[in-house]
């Protein structure tokens, strides 16, 4: 099967009539795309710490699963992009603790979880972002994850600018959207 060819399944297995759930979907596969590679990066950066990150690909087949979900039940399947990127974080500070920066992850997810959601749908931004806000605090204040030596700047870095790439990434997405395929301008406030 030639790579056009694979583009164009996963390109069809992405596509949603709502463009906002298309956008959703694109996104859940582009992160399952890249989780394979992130122990890698953990071990040029902290080799001692590569065991430990093999734990984030326990997420890979959700975020694989969120668009066939989504054909199904747009909505939720919106939200879940954000819940499972929640649940990843939270695996990866349980993993790494608060200190090695993965935290920061819990900013996307909270863009991750306003952005899919037009105006009249703002009462499940508004819940999902309760539930990253309290699994936040989770992370942060009820593991207590013990500070781990091999923990350095390079995995702090490595993570800092993945949030940036993956809140670019984001941004891009979900820019593209002007309308929500009826033809009707879509009126979201940002």
């Amino acid at each position: 099967m030639s790579f056009s060819a694979i583009r164009d399944v996963v390109a069809a297995y992405a596509n949603h009539h709502d463009e906002r759930a298309a956008v959703s979907n694109r996104l859940a596969l582009i992160i399952a795309s890249n989780q394979p590679f992130y122990p890698l990066y953990v071990y040029l950066v902290s080799p001692a710490l590569f065991t430990e990150s093999l734990f984030t690909l326990f997420t890979t087949p959700l975020f694989l699963a969120i668009p066939a979900w989504t054909r199904r039940h747009p909505r939720s399947g919106r939200a879940l992009v954000s819940l499972v990127g929640a649940g990843n974080t939270l695996i990866c500070v349980a993993a790494y603790g608060p200190q090695s920066g993965v935290e920061l992850f819990f900013m996307a997810c909270a863009v991750m979880a306003a952005l899919p959601f037009r105006a009249d749908e703002r009462r499940i931004s508004y819940g999902l972002l309760v539930i990253i806000a309290v699994t936040h605090f989770a992370a942060r204040y009820v593991f207590e994850v013990p500070g781990n030596p091999a923990i350095g700047e390079g995995l702090v870095t490595l993570h800092g600018y993945s949030v940036f790439g993956l809140l670019t990434l984001i941004a891009i997405l979900f820019a593209s959207i002007d309308s929500d395929r009826s033809g009707k301008p879509d009126r979201t406030p940002v």
